[in-house]
C-alpha cells in the first residue's frame, strides 16, 4: 500500500459531496480517520460546554432583570 492523501469531508447531502474538513496522510487511513473522531468528538464536547456557561449567563441575567422589577 503505497503513501497517499485522502480528503475528510463534512457530508451535506445526497448530492453535494460536501466541504473538506480534514486530510488523511499515511499508510492506515482507518487510524487517521480514527483521530479525526477524536478530534470532532472533543470539539463537541467543548460545544456543550461554551453553549452550556452561555446559556447560564443569559438565564442569569433574565433572573436579575425580573428581580428587579
Amino acid at each position: 500500500m503505497d503513501k497517499r492523501d485522502t480528503d475528510i469531508r463534512n457530508s451535506e447531502g445526497f448530492i453535494f459531496r460536501g466541504r473538506v474538513i480534514g486530510q488523511m496522510r499515511g499508510k492506515d487511513n482507518a487510524a487517521a480517520l480514527g483521530y479525526f473522531v477524536l478530534k470532532l468528538k472533543e470539539m463537541d464536547d467543548r460545544f456543550y460546554e461554551l453553549e452550556q456557561t452561555v446559556r447560564s449567563v443569559a438565564n442569569n441575567r433574565k433572573r436579575k432583570q425580573w428581580e428587579s422589577n
